[in-house]
C-alpha cells in the first residue's frame, strides 16, 4: 500500500479506535463510569453486549456499628465503581433498616477478593479496583471516606422500619423548643482491664461534663438524652436536670441518637453512627483510640472522624 493510503487507512482505524472506548471501554478493561460496568464476552448470539458487575459483602464482622461501616463501604465502593451492591447474607440491618439491596446474585465467575490493610485507615488501593472481575470485600472499612461521595444513596438505604423509629419517640421526653443533644456512653467490653490495654478507652466524667457544656454555652437552654450500655454508671455520675438516662435495645438507642439534633460522641463505632444519622453538630472523645496502643496503630484518626466533627479530651 502507497504511503499516503497507508497513513489514510492508520488514521480511519485509529477514529474508529477512539469511537469504540468513548462509547464501549477499550474491550479488556472496560470504561469506568456511573452506570452498571459491563464487559465484553465472546461474540454469542444469545449473550447480552453487557453483563452486571457486582461488589458483595458475605460475612460481616462484629456488632451493629461494625455491621453499618461495612455495608456503608459496600454502598459507597459499589457506586464509585459502578458495580452492583450485594449482602449475600441477611445482615441483621435489614431487620433494623428499609435497606434495598441485592441478597442473590447469579453463580459468578472471574472473581477476586479485597482485604483492607488496617481497620481504621482508608485504603487508597479501592480506588485502583479492575473493573474485569467481580469482587468480594473483606474486612472493616472505619472510614468515612469509602462513602463521603455516596452519602444521599447511604441515608435513602439507612432509614429506620418505622415501629423502631415509633418506640424511640415514645421514649422522647419533650424538648418545649430546647436544642436536643444525643449522647452515647459506650463502657461494658471497653472497660475491661485487657481492652483499655490494647487502647480501646473509655470516655471520663470531666470529658462528658466538657462537651455537655460546650452545648449549653452554644445553644443555650438545651435538652440531653444519654443513652449507654452502663445505664447505673450513667445515672451514678451525670447528675444534671437537663438530662435524661435510658437504654431501651440497641436499634431503639441508636433510633434516639438519630433523632437528636447534635451528638456527643464517646467511644465505639456505635455512638459514631448515631451521630451520623442525625446529620448534625458532632463533639467526639479526642483519646479514643487511645494514643500509642495497639488500637491506636489501626486507625489513622483523620480517617475515622469526619472532618467537621470536634474532638475534645
Amino acid at each position: 500500500m502507497e504511503a499516503p493510503r497507508l497513513f489514510e487507512e492508520m488514521k480511519r482505524r485509529i477514529i474508529e479506535i477512539k469511537h469504540w472506548n468513548s462509547t464501549f471501554g477499550n474491550g479488556i478493561f472496560p470504561k469506568a463510569t456511573n452506570s452498571v460496568v459491563g464487559v465484553l464476552p465472546v461474540q454469542n448470539a444469545r449473550t447480552p453486549l453487557f453483563k452486571n458487575h457486582y461488589i458483595v459483602f458475605n460475612n460481616m464482622m462484629g456488632r451493629l456499628g461494625n455491621h453499618l461501616f461495612q455495608f456503608a463501604a459496600l454502598i459507597g465502593i459499589a457506586n464509585q465503581h459502578g458495580y452492583t451492591p450485594v449482602l449475600l447474607r441477611l445482615s441483621s440491618l435489614k431487620s433494623i433498616f428499609d435497606i434495598d439491596v441485592q441478597t442473590k446474585v447469579p453463580t459468578l465467575t472471574n472473581q477476586k477478593s479485597f482485604s483492607e490493610k488496617r481497620a481504621g485507615i482508608y485504603d487508597t488501593r479501592i480506588t485502583n479496583l479492575t473493573h474485569s472481575a467481580n469482587w468480594t470485600l473483606n474486612g472493616y472499612f472505619q472510614s468515612w471516606k469509602y462513602f463521603h461521595a455516596s452519602v444521599n444513596i447511604l441515608r435513602k438505604q439507612l432509614k429506620f422500619k418505622e415501629n423502631i423509629l415509633k418506640q424511640a419517640r415514645n421514649k422522647l421526653l419533650p424538648t418545649k423548643g430546647k436544642i436536643r443533644i444525643g449522647i452515647h456512653v459506650r463502657r461494658g467490653d471497653m472497660n475491661s482491664r485487657y481492652a483499655l490495654k490494647r487502647g480501646y478507652n473509655v470516655a471520663d466524667v470531666g470529658y462528658l461534663n466538657r462537651s455537655m457544656d460546650y452545648f449549653r454555652r452554644k445553644f443555650g437552654a438545651v435538652s440531653f438524652v444519654m443513652v449507654s450500655d452502663d445505664v447505673k454508671w450513667c445515672e451514678a455520675n451525670i447528675k444534671s436536670k437537663d438530662l435524661s438516662i435510658m437504654g431501651v435495645s440497641r436499634e431503639v438507642d441508636l433510633a434516639i441518637l438519630s433523632l437528636c439534633d447534635h451528638n456527643i460522641v464517646t467511644t465505639g463505632s456505635f455512638g459514631w453512627w448515631g451521630a451520623w444519622l442525625a446529620g448534625g453538630e458532632v463533639v467526639y472523645f479526642k483519646n479514643y483510640p487511645k494514643n500509642n496502643t495497639w488500637l491506636d496503630k489501626q486507625y489513622n484518626k483523620h480517617d475515622y472522624y469526619p472532618s467537621n466533627w470536634l474532638g475534645m479530651t
